[in-house]
């Protein structure tokens, strides 16, 4: 059986290109797209092998963009040059240890894997201390800040990539000051400020229990301002995806999507799994405010009980009541298996998520939240990035094409007037509050996370103008074997695109993207000599023997 994660358009793409031209089969491509470059990031693998352990976000960070030149429109894809990436093009094989692995109960076969990997990062680098980060795909988002187009994924640091070549410059850190990176930071487009979050590493095996939320701001310029991230303390480790950043607050989910190792203590009871959904530990939404300038926050830290649920990815949010009353919107889930992302036989996706609302008020402690649809199961949630980090009215996300699906069959369009005036209690199953209108890709045909570009000519930041824009996505035919690049109407939705654009070769299912400006191209900053110096773009050693020997040796346990 295959793995179905392996095949189809989940299966990588190992062919790179470079500025190759693609084809406007329908419609015209808009002026406001002409001279920018859509860019989307993914996961990869570089080495496909027979029966090996796989889960869809273990893969290599790969970089799939259109640019429009004009009447001219080129694509280029190419992998993130990670160390990790580096060191299995010389090994030949894979190096870390799968997601997958790490979804079941600890094994002698999971130990195998976790030393060959700790072994194989040894030897590449030298530093045992750095193996967590090391072994970074960026595969999972972008951010264009000061200049700097970013790749990543909250395991290890940001990597800078190089416009329009996608050309991998190296390892950005703060100068070593930030070793993760959470995969969805948050920039203020009024002040130019950026947040973002990681989730700092156990202090020891023998005691999982102390994560803490580091988090970051950073300058419009590109200082960090909280040199050494400031520490908010949670129950247990636990995956944090996402977080809302409000014109006042940050907003954090701590939910029971737990890490657990032997000894661990976070039921009082040794967990059966490494990686698994706690239910019972139930869920919970911290604020705090967003600007800091200390060391620990957990005094200023809010916590709110909430339904037990998972949030993966946010909306929008924003303050009400003259900043007395916190607002979130988010897809949110009921349940979160991971393993089904992992072919596990019997493992279901279930529902993505379903737009919910929850009102934070902070004089008295109190939540009032609701369902705002309980008819789509949707994820991917995007807004006008104008709009961020402030009251946004509209909100895409992609739509599941069935259910337990995580093939992306349309883009619904949420406006959230409805929901933010309408007192309605919690919905029945089968209703909706949030107005809504909705494009569904034709049978066979899917996408991703649709981004939003604002015509240059509503760049005032009215609300008038908040939708006035176009919504650009990969899309795949499946019957047709064509990968290609649609153009929407983000205010009218109609279903027809403005724009169909033939792509050179198949993109693969990825996941997060982002719009660059030609401004942004031409204002982008170049590599950073100290950046180039750093591992994460020095060659790999030739180990040749010693390494292939030593992966060999630890891999005959690990099969």
């Amino acid at each position: 059986m295959k793995h179905p994660y392996l095949e189809g358009n989940f299966y990588p793409q190992h062919e790179e290109l470079s500025d190759a031209p693609c084809t406007v089969i329908e419609g015209t491509v808009p002026e406001c797209l002409k001279g920018g470059m859509y860019i989307r990031n993914g996961s990869n693998p570089l080495h496909v092998v027979e029966g090996m352990s796989y889960h869809w976000f273990d893969g290599d960070g790969q970089l799939h963009a259109v640019r429009i030149e004009g009447e001219k429109v080129v694509y280029t894809n190419k992998f993130v040059q990670t160390v990790k990436y580096k060191l299995e093009k010389h090994l030949g094989m894979p190096s870390v240890t799968s997601i997958a692995d790490l979804l079941g109960p600890l094994s002698t076969k999971m130990v195998a894997k976790l030393t060959r990997s700790a072994a194989l990062y040894q030897l590449a680098i030298g530093s045992p201390g750095d193996v967590m980060t090391r072994t970074n795909t960026a595969n999972t988002a972008l951010v264009y800040h000061d200049g700097r187009l970013l790749a990543l994924m909250e395991q290890g640091p940001a990597t800078h990539m190089l416009m329009p070549t996608l050309e991998t410059a190296g390892v950005f850190d703060y100068h070593g000051a930030a070793p993760r990176f959470t995969a969805h930071p948050k920039v203020d487009p009024r002040t130019g400020q950026m947040f973002f979050f990681s989730i700092d590493a156990p202090v020891s095996v023998s005691n999982f229990s102390w994560p803490l939320i580091k988090y970051y701001t950073v300058s419009s310029t590109g200082t960090l301002t909280t040199p050494r991230g400031i520490d908010i303390p949670l129950r247990f480790p636990i995956m944090m995806h996402d977080f809302v950043v409000t014109e006042k607050h940050a907003v954090v989910w701590d939910h029971p999507l737990v890490f657990s190792l032997p000894g661990g203590t976070t039921t009082g009871s040794r967990p059966a799994e490494v990686l698994s959904w706690r239910p019972e530990l139930g869920t919970r939404i911290g604020v705090f405010p967003r600007s800091q300038h200390g060391s620990v926050l957990s005094e200023q830290v809010r916590w709110f009980n909430v339904d037990t649920c998972a949030v993966i990815h946010t909306a929008t949010g924003w303050e009400e009541k003259e900043g007395g009353e916190v607002v979130l919107v988010a897809p949110r889930a009921t349940t979160f298996d991971l393993r089904a992302m992992a072919g596990v036989e019997g493992a279901s996706i279930g529902e993505i998520g379903q737009l919910h609302m929850w009102r934070l008020c902070l004089k008295t402690g109190k939540v009032d939240e609701r369902s705002l649809d309980t008819t789509l199961s949707a994820d991917f949630p995007v807004t006008n990035s104008n709009y961020a980090c402030r009251r946004a009215r509209y909100v895409y996300e992609g739509v599941a094409a069935g259910e337990g699906s995580i093939k992306i069959g349309g883009i619904v369009k949420f406006d959230l007037d409805a929901a933010t005036s309408n007192p309605t209690p919690q919905l029945l199953s089968g209703e909706k509050l949030a107005d809504r209108k909705v494009i569904k890709y034709p049978p066979g045909v899917y996408g991703g996370e649709a981004v939003f570009v604002p015509r240059k000519t509503s760049l005032s930041g009215t609300e008038e103008v908040e939708d006035d824009g176009f919504l650009v996505v990969f899309v795949r035919n499946e019957e047709a074997e064509t990968s290609e690049l649609h153009v929407y109407d983000a205010k009218s939705m109609d279903a027809k695109p403005v724009a169909r654009i033939t792509l050179p070769h198949r993109v693969p299912f990825g996941f997060h993207g982002l719009w660059v400006t030609q401004e942004q191209i031409e204002k982008q900053r170049s590599a950073d000599v100290e950046t180039v110096k750093k591992s994460g773009t020095k060659p790999i050693p030739n180990m040749g023997v010693v390494t292939r020997s030593l992966a060999r040796l630890i891999g005959v346990l690990s099969k």
